[in-house]
């Protein structure tokens, strides 16, 4: 599912822009998923097992809350809809939860 997210990066429902940092916390712990273009970087944010799941197209990677703060602080969000699937945030968890031997 996060996969098909970083595929389809053009294609999302524009909505409000979120400018702060702190409602984007809240959104993010609400199980939102937020879209930012932050410095041409077209980026995803997922709140997993309390910390924040960054995506772009080359790169995943997971920061705690305070460095989302210090690195996102100037960014512009939007929350992200995918209309075309419904996210399986379980299923999400379960698959990144495997360990590769």
């Amino acid at each position: 599912v996060i996969i098909n997210m970083v595929i389809k990066m053009n294609q999302y429902n524009e909505k409000e822009i979120i400018e702060s940092i702190d409602l984007a916390i809240t959104l993010l712990k609400n199980k939102k998923v937020l879209f930012s273009n932050h410095l041409g970087n077209k980026t995803f944010f997922i709140e997993k097992r309390k910390r924040i799941l960054v995506m772009a197209s080359n790169s995943t990677y997971y920061l705690s809350y305070d460095q989302f703060k210090e690195l996102f602080n100037e960014a512009s969000f939007i929350e992200y809809e995918d209309n075309d699937a419904t996210i399986d945030y379980q299923r999400d968890e379960e698959y990144y939860s495997w360990k590769h031997k």
